[in-house]
């Protein structure tokens, strides 16, 4: 690697991984670049490769995803692998899938796999997860009506946590050497039922949740009446198939091998995501968010503190609107100046604890203008950088607007050196 200081490109950088990936790369101190077609640091397109040379300028490690919802992809990757060769890139890390190397003819998984390995400029690191437990939130495999529909034929799988294989990913492109060479095969720590799931989603949520266990024929049909492009059908095949045939992945020992902590239980994403399963009309007891955020308590508490019974919500994600927008004016190099939605915001501050653990939040000073509905914070947080064992005091100034007694926006300062002292600086010592 070069004696300049790391930067990684992060395909996808809105989309499940990436934007977790991004967090978890600037709060350890990263620079990072988010490339989308939309909302990212700088816009990549896949087919329109006049985005790929600025969007890796100055790169030297990426975070590979493929082309979404398309099956035949190896010679375009190839391509931009060819011109990321070119721009300086020397570590890859590839968001793959489990069992990649048994993907039926048609399927280019095994086929990025194989390029990757070829590339003697390269090292890279191959990431093989599970079924993701996020497809029961989003559109993936939804709770309609209480009901989960997907087929299985009764058999298990292994979901795991997105902002799991965001943490292993984020070790990965911290430190390439260790992982180079390297496949992981990512899973959550049980192989459920989908029955399983769906009555721990039931528990969480307080409201029955069953589980229908539909044709795969059907099932594929109705994606592609969704709007799923026809030759992707293959994929769905094949995933679903494997599945139903006993072959769904089973748990291994890769993420806690990497992170150093076990991987996250399906009870524990249940729980900390039961309001996306929970009708806005409809009454509900509070998600148990603060439990999976444990480092960023203090902070949780000052807030809760400073905007006292301007908001509702028992937890601080609950005193978030759902289309909350923050926006972070001073930060961190790499961290997203612009982050949209509460699930958004929930996923950037997962895993803080895997970098800084905060014992205390004091001197908090409130200013409030009735007339705007906006309240200004002053506080002050103190930790230890998990990384270094360094102490960590930081000084804050954020600029909050409520909105029917939620808060609908939020502006953020922070003392960046602070957070350089404690976790050590970007380009080497000052």
């Amino acid at each position: 690697m070069s004696n300049e200081a790391p930067t990684a490109l992060i395909l996808g950088g809105t989309g499940r991984t990436g934007s977790l990936l991004a967090g978890r790369l600037a709060r350890a101190g990263m620079a990072t670049r988010t490339a989308s077609r939309r909302g990212a640091d700088v816009r990549f397109d896949w087919d329109v490769p006049a985005t790929h040379p600025d969007a890796l300028a100055g790169v030297d490690r990426l975070y590979l995803v493929t082309p979404v919802l398309r099956v035949s992809y190896a010679d375009q990757v190839a391509r931009f692998l060819d011109v990321a060769e070119t721009a300086g890139v020397r570590h890859v890390t590839l968001l793959s899938t489990h069992n990649a190397d048994r993907a039926p003819r048609g399927i280019d998984l095994a086929a990025v796999e194989a390029d990757l390995a070829a590339r003697q400029a390269l090292t890279h690191t191959v990431l093989r997860p599970a079924w993701v437990m996020q497809n029961f939130t989003d559109d993936h495999l939804p709770v309609i009506d209480g009901v989960i529909t997907a087929p299985s034929g009764g058999h298990t799988e292994a979901f795991v946590d997105a902002d799991d294989i965001a943490a292993v990913a984020a070790r990965t492109l911290l430190d390439p050497g260790a992982h180079a060479g390297a496949r992981y095969t990512l899973t959550g720590p049980q192989a459920l039922t989908f029955r399983a799931v769906a009555d721990i989603i039931a528990t969480a949520t307080g409201r029955p949740v069953r589980y229908n266990d539909v044709d795969q024929n059907a099932w594929i049909d109705g994606a592609l009446a969704a709007g799923v492009p026809a030759d992707y059908a293959v994929m769905l095949r094949w995933l679903t198939g494997e599945v139903i045939a006993g072959n769904g992945s089973k748990p291994t020992d890769d993420i806690e091998r990497v992170t150093g902590r076990p991987p996250t239980t399906f009870h524990e994403f249940a729980q900390r995501n039961a309001q996306a399963w929970t009708p806005a009309s409809a009454p509900a007891s509070a998600p148990a968010w603060t439990p999976a955020f444990g480092a960023n308590s203090p902070f949780f508490r000052i807030i809760k503190e400073g905007l006292g019974d301007l908001v509702d919500g028992a937890d601080y994600f609950d005193l978030l609107a759902e289309d909350v927008v923050f926006e972070y004016v001073i930060s961190v190099p790499g961290y997203p100046r612009r982050v949209e939605g509460r699930q958004h915001i929930v996923n950037l501050y997962s895993g803080y604890g895997d970098y800084m653990q905060l014992h205390s939040a004091d001197n908090l000073r409130v200013h409030r203008d009735p007339r705007t509905s906006v309240v200004v914070l002053e506080y002050e947080v103190h930790g230890t950088s998990v990384q270094t064992g360094r102490p960590y005091d930081n000084r804050f100034v954020s600029v909050v607007t409520v909105k029917d007694r939620k808060v609908a926006h939020w502006r953020d300062y922070l003392d960046p050196v602070a957070v350089f002292d404690a976790s050590g600086w970007p380009q080497g010592p000052r």
